[in-house]
């Protein structure tokens, strides 16, 4: 009887051993597939920080042509220009030449 139950020890055994090893090895499946996708994540995340830092440049620029506008518009010569070429008001004195196209 102490061999039978040595027979059903070690296979018992050699069983939770087998288990065990396809736990540890679907775990180290799962973490090699997760890292990937992290990494993966990651690197698409760098390419859309650059993208992002490229377009913010942008905006900087396209701020600071406005506010160059904004102050060019405030000045006597935007009026004076804007009164000459789009209302057609001209100087005292001042003669205009129109072409008969």
């Amino acid at each position: 009887m102490g061999t039978i139950s040595k027979r059903k020890y070690k296979r018992r055994n050699r069983t939770s051993k087998i288990w065990i090893s396809l736990i540890v090895v679907l775990m180290v499946g799962v973490f090699s597939v997760r890292s990937f996708t992290l990494w993966s994540a990651g690197k698409e995340n760098v390419v859309r920080k650059e993208k992002l830092e490229k377009e913010l440049e942008k905006e900087k620029k396209r701020e600071q042509e406005l506010k160059e506008e904004e102050k060019y518009r405030q000045t006597k010569k935007y009026i004076e220009d804007y009164a000459h070429n789009q209302l057609g008001l001209v100087y005292p004195g001042e003669i205009i030449f129109k072409s008969q196209e």
